[in-house]
């Protein structure tokens, strides 16, 4: 009997933490090992996609140096367009120049090694996309589109840099920090960009996402 007991309620401990625990259905968890420029193993990313209560599909990017000490984390999101009104005149949707079908924004900063005397600067990307649909194979102008993005350094603006664009399908902005000494004796300073997107179009509700990177 006693034998049976115990038998029980090991399949029940390694049974219950996996209803407990697990994500949620629409949850999407992958990991990925992140390399130097040198191809050495610099740590892992935990990167989980899913969908919020608003439909934005949001991708958060969880960064883990060889210790599995947690260094950084990165948001970028998607959305597909809502229309403002399921009755709207057929007339105002023959006037658009293209139904927008699936907005992107991304931002991305990167520690880059620009000399061989330890000398460093954080390169900067990001973007506001607009596409025909999900498939994301070409692209949808709408009314207009926008990105600004601005780089903390230590906690201290660096950096900010804004496109803007009408009637257009992207807005894209990059650039490069003033550079940073670093010596065997010291790591490099933590750093954030954090950029503010816009996504504009007649007939459809406005989007305004912000995206980082750290």
């Amino acid at each position: 009997m006693k034998k049976k007991l115990v038998l029980l309620v090991v399949i029940f401990a390694l049974i219950i933490p996996q209803s407990i625990f697990a994500g949620s259905s629409d949850e999407k968890i992958k990991t990925k090992i992140r390399y130097d420029k040198a191809g050495q193993k610099i740590g892992e990313s935990k990167i989980s996609t899913k969908k919020n209560k608003d439909g934005e599909e949001i991708t958060i990017e969880e960064k883990f140096d060889n210790n599995g000490h947690k260094v950084g984390q990165k948001i970028s999101k998607e959305r597909e367009p809502i229309s403002l009104s399921q009755t709207q005149d057929v007339s105002l949707k023959a006037s658009l120049n293209a139904e927008p079908g699936w907005w992107s924004a991304n931002t991305t900063g990167v520690w880059d090694d620009t000399s061989i005397f330890g000398t460093y600067e954080v390169d900067v990307s990001s973007y506001s996309k607009s596409y025909a649909d999900s498939s994301k194979s070409e692209y949808a102008p709408i009314d207009l589109i926008y990105v600004k993005t601005q780089l903390l350094i230590k906690g201290t603006l660096s950096t900010t840099d804004s496109d803007s664009n009408t009637d257009a399908s992207f807005a894209i902005v990059t650039f490069s920090s003033e550079t940073v000494q670093d010596t065997v004796w010291t790591s490099l300073p933590d750093f954030v960009a954090t950029s503010n997107h816009k996504f504009e179009h007649e007939g459809y509700t406005n989007w305004y996402p912000t995206t980082e990177d750290s």
